[in-house]
């Protein structure tokens, strides 16, 4: 294949004397006349170019050597040096690049080519070396990336066993925690195997290795239901799950037990062997039946109540919800709390604001005033508590509700009774004083007040006698205050007509009082009231 050759030279007599003697010889040539238009060329022909005659010196613009660095950052190509000089300096601008011969002009074409030939073959050369130093490179890449996988795979091989012996005490751990034991029967042998744990929940020695299953018969079960259930799948293959109560060997005492096994068969479909879990599960029936109980107090109990998701939903409600809104499962359930319920809330735009600002975090009191779905109004109290889960996060609600409608009536009631009291008392001209039982002062009018020079709020739970002073209009001696008879005869009691008040701030009346019991509905004694008059001036005129 004929190469092509790229010649820089700047004399153009020796430029064509040289291309033309090239061509002779077979060569393909392309002239630069400098060094800028020699790196253009090569830029736009550098495929196809197989080595560079270069001169060293190409006049005005960069010379041969420069050139040549240029070129050689494209690509790696043999250059051949021109120069009709022999100096040492001259040589020496060649000594820093990658070249491939040296050749005075004029020294023959027979040189130049020899020159070219053995340019090519060094290049060769120098190629080769390259590719055979990027295949040693290749093999000590792929040796080193094969010891550290056989180092990876030693380190996988220990993390490996490190892995089974910590996930055989975690298999353990786990068996211990979930109280859960691996069991084998064998079939051919008639004979059962058993997990440490498996011993331990059937209360049999931990050095048991195997036993007959005639030896398991010996204890507590129901035995004509576990045999069945076990030939079943050994001849049908039909699913063991089972759920049962035994008495452990050398135990009194019943234990919830749930088994499940499968049939394990040979090569040619033969039954071999049963393999099952047994977990002991006496805690969780425990809990089961609590749950029951619970579930039915609570789906029976008076009081309102329904759980609520952390989003605000209703899951559930008992059957008061239902008995005293009138509304049914299907018209609460799964909607909003509280402005969805449909049980038409008087506030509801209040209600929504305050559960919006509620802290749900913890456990709330608080009373609202509701209408039925007959448009009944009631009075509720309400106690929401959160329910956390294992991770102390609020996983839902459960809201009670309690009807206070009677008693927000009676209040109202009493109220309205405790108002019109208290305006009758302060109506009145005499003076008029309650206590408890103790003879505390519980309330006072204002006659009273003015009389004693105490006021209610100073007199409030005092002792009737720091208050109301008397003494014996003759004898000026103090006299029995009437509290304390009538408070243990439980009769009225009245003053004699020379009985002198005296008050706080040491003014006298002459007064008439009478004391009188306080009694509830069922006749008991719950405090009483004195009743007294200012007859001062009515005792002077006499």
């Amino acid at each position: 294949m004929k190469k092509t050759l790229l010649l820089v030279e700047d004399e153009a007599i020796i430029a064509l004397s040289t291309t033309r003697q090239l061509q002779t010889l077979g060569y393909s040539v392309i002239h630069a006349i400098k060094g800028e238009k020699a790196v253009e060329i090569f830029l736009k022909n550098k495929a196809d170019i197989d080595l560079i005659l270069m001169d060293i010196d190409l006049g005005k613009g960069i010379d041969g050597p420069q050139t040549a660095e240029i070129i050689l950052k494209e690509r790696d190509i043999p250059v051949v040096f021109l120069s009709s000089h022999t100096e040492i300096e001259i040589v020496a601008k060649t000594e820093t690049i990658t070249s491939y011969g040296y050749v005075v002009k004029n020294s023959g074409l027979t040189i130049l080519d020899a020159s070219i030939k053995m340019a090519f073959k060094l290049f060769q050369a120098h190629l080769e070396i390259n590719r055979k130093n990027m295949l040693i490179k290749a093999g000590n890449e792929n040796l080193r990336e094969t010891i550290e996988k056989l180092e990876l795979l030693n380190k996988s091989h220990i993390q490996t066993e490190e892995k089974l012996l910590k996930n055989a005490s975690r298999y353990k751990r786990a068996q211990e925690i979930g109280h859960l034991g691996n069991w084998e029967y064998d079939i051919k042998t008639n004979s059962i195997w058993g997990s440490e744990e498996a011993l331990k929940i059937y209360n049999l020695p931990l050095d048991t290795v195997s036993m007959d299953l005639e030896a398991v018969e010996t204890m507590d079960y129901d035995k004509t239901r576990m045999k069945q259930a076990l030939m079943d799948l050994i001849q049908n293959e039909k699913p063991y799950d089972l759920v049962f109560q035994i008495k452990p060997h050398g135990s009194n005492d019943w234990k919830w037990l749930h088994s499940v096994a499968e049939l394990v068969k040979d090569k040619y479909g033969n039954p071999v062997r049963v393999e099952g879990v047994v977990q002991d599960i006496e805690k969780e029936k425990e809990a089961e039946y609590s749950l029951r109980l619970l579930n039915k107090a609570i789906r029976n109990s008076s009081d309102i109540i329904f759980t609520i998701n952390k989003s605000g939903i209703i899951t559930w409600i008992n059957k008061a919800f239902t008995d005293l809104y009138g509304y049914e499962q299907n018209e609460v359930v799964n909607k909003l709390h509280p402005g969805a319920l449909n049980f038409h809330p008087l506030d509801i735009e209040q209600q929504m604001k305050n559960w919006s600002e509620l802290d749900l975090s913890k456990s709330i009191n608080l009373e609202f005033k509701n209408k039925t779905k007959t448009g009944e109004v009631i009075f509720v109290e309400i106690i929401i508590d959160p329910v956390f889960d294992e991770y102390g996060n609020i996983s839902g609600y459960i809201e009670i509700q309690r009807n206070m409608t009677d008693r927000k009536f009676t209040e109202e009631k009493l109220r309205k009774s405790e108002k019109l009291l208290s305006i009758t008392l302060q109506s009145i001209g005499d003076g008029v004083i309650a206590t408890d039982l103790n003879g505390r002062i519980t309330r006072m009018n204002s006659t009273a007040e003015q009389l004693t020079g105490w006021s209610l709020k100073e007199a409030l739970n005092k002792p009737i006698t720091d208050v109301f002073n008397i003494v014996n209009a003759d004898t000026r001696k103090p006299i029995e205050n009437p509290v304390k008879k009538v408070l243990e005869t439980g009769k009225i009691i009245g003053l004699a007509n020379n009985t002198i008040l005296i008050s706080r701030s040491g003014r006298e009346y002459q007064i008439s009082d009478s004391a009188a019991p306080i009694c509830d509905t069922e006749g008991n004694l719950y405090g009483l009231i004195l009743v007294f008059s200012d007859v001062t001036e009515k005792y002077n005129s006499t």
